[in-house]
Order: C-alpha cells, then structure tokens, then sequence
C-alpha cells in the first residue's frame, strides 16, 4: 500500500456506483460494486474463502435495495419469477424498513451483514435452492469472523465468534443436505470444491468420517485441479494426526 493512503482510501480505488432498477418495487437505487478489471484476485484461503488484493470483495458481493429490501448475490440479482417477486413482497417488503442513503466510500462490514441478511430471508422467501441459502451463511460467517478479528472488545468479539459458528454449522447443513438432494453446479461451484468445501467444514465440527469420504472423492476426481488435491491432501493428513490424537 502506498505511503499516506490508508485501507478505506486503498479500497475505493477497486469500486464504483451503479444504478439497478428492483425487479420487485421497480425503483432505481445506487449500489457500491467492484471494478472487476481492477480486482486482482488473491489464492484463497484453506477454508475457500474468496481474497483479492487491497480489498474485502465479500462485501461487494450481494446487492439490496434500500426501499424494499430485496437482497441477492449479484450474479442472481433480478432473476425472479412473478411469484418469486409477490412472495418477497409478502414475506419480505411488507415488513422492512426503507434504509436511508449513507454518504460513506466504502461498505462497512455491518452494511453487508444487513445485506446478506436480507438476501437469507429473500432466498427463504421466493423458495430458493438449499445450496444457495448455505452458501449465504457461509459468507456470512466469513464476514462475522473479519469483525471478530477486527474486535478489541473481548465480550463482542466473543458474542461474534459464536455467532460466526452458528451459521457456519448452518452453511454445513445445508451443504450436505444439498449435496443428497441437488445436481450440480451448486452455488456456482462444481462437484470436487464443494466435495473440498464440506470436507474442511465437517473437519472442523469434527466429523472425521464425512471429511475423509469427501476428500477421497476430491483425491480420486481425475478432473480436481492440482491445487485442490494438494489442499485434499494436507487436510487429510490433519484429521489422521487428530486421529491419532484420538486413539
């Protein structure tokens, strides 16, 4: 970063307001969203978790609209049926309360969990497929883990780290109930990452024996990527050290 420019300055340098009309009240609204020829994305870390140089692109990842609160991934926004638009109205709109314009550069953490927030309810709402409510509480906890590191103060940073583990174990439920119940791609995702994916989650709540079947699936797909059979391979040797631990 260069001298005398600090991160939120850095970080506006990578978006740009756009105008979106709302598939469901039809108003115009202005959003923060990343300059994709600008990003320069980074490796991902061992959790999957997106990175890119200079800035959090998690947080320009969802869109909502300020007067009715319809909210969704960027890539799905205004991808809705007529019902889709008149059950967000009922179970949604009716009782959300318009957001008034923010003059700020960037978006806050706090802008983008209310954001992704209200893309949950809107995915519940119009009925959407499990992987993606799974994949939103994944984000979600990623976002809440950010600002428990950012926390000095030891009771909130707490309150975020348990926060952060609830919807973790719902991005994990989710994910394994989709993965019975849907064809892929999921979530824009195929078949060995989220295998990878479910794998490191089911390590982390301990379920050893659901990660290790996940990852030799990863190990056999002659289709996984290198890199992605390295990181099987890594995380394979954690749970036979926890294993081992074990015995």
């Amino acid at each position: 970063m260069s001298e005398g420019i600090t991160p939120q300055q850095q970080e506006t340098q990578y978006i740009f307001e756009k105008k979106y009309t709302c598939p469901c009240c039809d108003k115009v609204f202005a959003s923060k969203t990343l300059k994709s020829g600008r990003v320069r994305r980074d490796e991902s870390g061992p959790d999957l978790r997106p990175k890119a140089k200079g800035i959090d692109i998690l947080k320009y990842q969802v869109i909502m609209c300020p007067n009715c609160g319809y909210s969704t991934l960027l890539q799905n926004f205004g991808k809705l049926s007529s019902l889709q638009i008149k059950l967000i109205r009922e179970k949604v709109s009716e009782g959300f309360k318009p957001r008034a314009a923010v003059e700020i550069p960037t978006v806050t953490y706090d802008m983008a969990l209310d954001a992704y927030i209200h893309a949950m309810k809107c995915a519940e709402a119009r009925m959407g497929k499990q992987s993606e409510k799974a994949y939103l509480s994944l984000i979600v906890h990623w976002i809440l883990d950010s600002k428990a590191a950012m926390e000095e103060d030891e009771k909130l940073k707490k309150m975020y780290e348990e926060k952060s583990e609830i919807f973790y174990k719902s991005a994990y439920d989710g994910f394994v109930k989709a993965i019975a119940e849907e064809y892929f791609p999921m979530a824009g995702m195929d078949e060995t990452t989220v295998d990878y994916l479910v794998a490191y989650m089911a390590f982390h709540f301990g379920q050893l024996e659901v990660a290790s079947k996940l990852l030799s699936q990863v190990l056999t797909n002659q289709m996984a990527p290198r890199r992605l059979k390295d990181r099987a391979l890594e995380l394979k040797d954690q749970i036979v050290e926890q294993i081992k631990k074990g015995k």
